[in-house]
């Protein structure tokens, strides 16, 4: 396994925690919203099953994606400056002012689409790596996982483009 393929298993596996995080606080801030509250905990639960096939997965290389370093000493491809690409919780509401319910919405929704496409992106990788390596497993994993991150994205997106008409004209 190359050095790059460890490293996108690396961040897979820190950004679909950051998701699992972000859908649960998702959820718990929304509790009204009865689609929103159900829909993004059964969601997370595909970023959940694609951390224990990602681990599952690093474990045959040697990798043990539970501990701070691995084999790469730290090494990440992903971006700091990106919107959600360090933290592991919704971004607050900027201000000291919290945002009105529907804006705080649709704040969250968004947060969750660009870090779905972020993902999304990361699958993608790895999969062209898989396939440039030649290696099957890898590009299984990529197969399995993707579309449900795929689908992710399409619900955040969904729920943004059914709540921002009611949200921005009250």
């Amino acid at each position: 396994m190359s050095t790059k393929a460890q490293m996108l298993l690396g961040d897979l596996h820190r950004k679909e925690h950051t998701m699992v995080s972000q859908l649960g606080q998702l959820a718990e801030r929304h509790p009204g919203h009865q689609e929103v509250y159900h829909v993004a905990q059964d969601i997370a639960r595909w970023s959940s099953q694609h951390l224990e096939r990602l681990e599952a997965a690093a474990q045959e290389y040697g990798m043990d994606l539970n501990t701070e370093e691995g084999p790469d000493d730290g090494a990440r491809l992903e971006d700091k400056r990106y919107l959600g690409g360090g933290s592991d919780a919704i971004p607050p509401a900027e201000g000291d002012q919290p945002l009105p319910e529907g804006l705080q919405l649709l704040e969250d929704l968004r947060a969750i689409y660009l870090h779905a496409a972020d993902l999304s992106i990361d699958w993608e990788l790895l999969g062209q790596e898989a396939q440039a390596l030649k290696d099957a497993e890898l590009l299984a994993l990529s197969a399995q996982c993707h579309p449900g991150t795929l689908r992710q994205m399409r619900w955040a997106n969904a729920m943004l483009k059914a709540s921002a008409p009611q949200v921005m004209a009250s």
